[in-house]
């Protein structure tokens, strides 16, 4: 199974509005927006929902699956909605749709599935805007 993790940081980190806004603030796992009041806006995690193999002969023979399908949701968290929204839209652009090699990882194809909003008005001083959204990653392990 391929590490999408080290992917993903590579194909936002390398987005020059991503990289201009979060820099190198995209990181693995949900974080507790509230009990993060401290931490520096805006940020962007990624969490792996599931993990499908395509099934094929080599994993009944106890071998890997050709192509692993993660579900990804990349949450984008930020201080301002504007900015936000910014933020959604360079993540788009840079997945939607790719193909190609990402920090080693053969990735076939990218689909943008949906994505949903949430307003956290008891995070800290401000509140905390936050997005969703959720990703189909092909990638091949060939």
């Amino acid at each position: 199974m391929a590490a999408i993790g080290k992917g993903i940081f590579n194909l936002l980190s390398n987005n020059s509005t991503l990289n201009s806004n979060v820099g190198t603030r995209i990181m693995p796992d949900v974080i507790n927006a509230s009990a993060s009041a401290a931490r520096v806006f805006p940020y962007i995690t990624y969490d792996i929902i599931s993990v499908d193999p395509i099934a094929d002969k080599s994993i009944a023979a106890g071998g890997s699956a050709l192509v692993d399908v993660f579900r990804v949701q990349i949450n984008i968290y930020s201080r301002k909605y504007s900015e936000l929204e910014t933020l959604a839209a360079a993540v788009l652009s840079t997945l939607n749709r790719y193909t190609g090699t990402a920090n080693t990882i053969k990735i076939q194809s990218v689909d943008y599935i949906t994505q949903a909003d949430d307003y956290d008005k008891d995070a800290g001083n401000k509140g905390i805007y936050a997005r969703g959204m959720d990703f189909n990653f092909r990638i091949n392990n060939v």
